[in-house]
């Protein structure tokens, strides 16, 4: 919990929002270089869109807890950082499968189902992970403000 409201209230919008966006700009480094490997390329479509939602989310994250919904942007900010380290994992993996994909072509023979097994990783977690992300995403936007808005009375007894 902490962590997550650290992230919102404080991380998110150091140094005017400079660490995110020169890890934003790390990713889109990683993003094209695998999208010139038609191994990879499917998979880094879908870590692109993604990253790019995310983007798109924390903006409004940062935006919503600087104004008349803050309580509710803090609400919301345990599933922002599950959602951002969805993001940020599948980043990284995709940042393996590059370096697997160019060494799978002058791998030895023992080495070939290692290299296969990164880039399957990224697949599995493109396939699997990041379309319960993007749902995250979906969520964060609406901005839910039920858990703020419930009454103590409102529990059963």
């Amino acid at each position: 919990g902490i962590q997550a409201m650290d992230l919102l209230g404080r991380k998110l919008g150091m140094n005017k929002g400079k660490p995110f966006m020169d890890l934003f700009g790390e990713m889109q480094t990683t993003i094209v270089r695998a999208k010139d490997i038609p191994i990879l390329e499917k998979a880094a479509t879908k870590v692109e869109e993604v990253v790019n939602k995310l983007a798109e989310v924390a903006i409004h994250m940062g935006t919503t807890a600087m104004g008349p919904k803050v309580l509710a942007a803090f609400a919301n900010a345990h599933p922002f950082q599950d959602a951002t380290g969805d993001t940020v994992f599948a980043w990284m993996l995709l940042w393996r499968a590059v370096t697997a994909a160019q060494n799978l072509e002058k791998a030895k023979k023992k080495d070939i189902p290692f290299y296969q097994g990164v880039i399957k990783s990224l697949e599995f977690y493109a396939q699997t992970v990041l379309p319960i992300t993007l749902g995250r995403f979906a969520a964060l936007l609406n901005t839910s403000a039920v858990a703020v808005e419930i009454e103590d009375d409102m529990f059963p007894s």
